[in-house]
């Protein structure tokens, strides 16, 4: 069966991809399309400057995708006040933990001083650095109404715009640190629906989506587009590949391919998993393990 390759922004084909991973989801959890995932924003615009937070609430969980200051606005607490005003506002969706990301030049020391734990640690991600992964736990008393400083706004609808700048000002400060990520879709359609969905950049390739239709599985179509997916990344330059899986779906098959569990988010959604994988694509060890406790020093890695 051959493949379509898709290497450009294409919300058409991403949920061509996610069609069947969808209907396969809520068949095994009763929680899919009926449970959307919602945005959640704190965000401050001021003198053609934007900064803030911004994430998503999905299966009980906030996950921060971006969270960037301008430099002359890190001061005051202001960052610590913006993250308690999420973990609130997470707190009062009912969530039951907030998760996220922080690359080794980033703000991993912030995150620990706020109440995260570090539960995971990927090396060389992107190459010459290493990538913290943090979890907070969502207690009774964060539902107290903790308010965004002044100038941020809460809310939980996203201007594409916003995103875009918020973005923007995120990437400039990672490529000033870690050098020009040059990220690029990258897509393999199937037939029908179905296929492989995600991006290199950074060095690494993220798969974010491998949907099979129901029909088709068995046949050896996952292990056929993620081995290509991986062919296409590392001609690209990419020495590895990370992805994340429930526990209800895909962990063996992907071991099997040679990925190795390296982090898991505990009831994401309630009752299941959220398992982190990665693979080195250089020929070298992969170096990736569940975190150490906290250092009780809080300090920046």
């Amino acid at each position: 069966m051959e493949f379509r390759l898709v290497e450009t922004e294409d919300a058409a084909a991403r949920e061509h991809v996610m069609a069947p991973l969808e209907a396969y989801n809520e068949a095994m959890t009763g929680r899919g399309q009926s449970e959307p995932a919602l945005p959640l924003a704190i965000l401050r615009h001021e003198g053609g400057l934007i900064g803030g937070l911004i994430g998503v609430s999905y299966w009980d969980w906030l996950h921060v995708d971006q969270f960037y200051l301008p430099e002359e606005w890190r001061h005051g607490g202001i960052g610590a006040r913006v993250m308690a005003a999420a973990v609130a506002a997470a707190a009062r969706r009912g969530l039951i933990g907030v998760w996220l990301a922080s690359y080794s030049f980033q703000a991993p020391g912030f995150y620990r001083r706020q109440g995260f734990e570090e539960f995971a640690v990927l090396p060389d991600h992107p190459p010459g650095h290493t990538d913290h992964y943090f979890l907070r736990r969502i207690r009774a008393e964060d539902a107290r109404d903790a308010a965004p400083p002044p100038g941020f706004a809460l809310r939980d609808v996203v201007d594409p715009e916003e995103r875009q700048a918020l973005s923007e000002g995120l990437r400039a400060y990672n490529d000033a640190a870690a050098g020009p990520g040059r990220f690029q879709p990258l897509g393999l359609l199937l037939p029908g629906s179905g296929g492989l969905w995600g991006q290199t950049g950074r060095g690494w390739l993220f798969v974010e989506l491998l949907g099979i239709p129901e029909a088709l599985r068995g046949a050896g179509l996952g292990a056929r587009l993620l081995r290509e997916a991986e062919r296409i990344a590392a001609a690209r330059g990419c020495i590895g590949a990370h992805l994340d899986t429930c526990s209800f779906q895909a962990p063996v098959f992907y071991e099997k391919l040679g990925y190795t569990r390296f982090g898991t988010v505990p009831d994401h959604p309630r009752g299941h998993a959220r398992h982190l994988y990665a693979r080195r694509l250089d020929g070298r060890p992969l170096l990736a393990h569940n975190a150490p406790p906290p250092r009780e020093d809080g300090a920046s890695a």
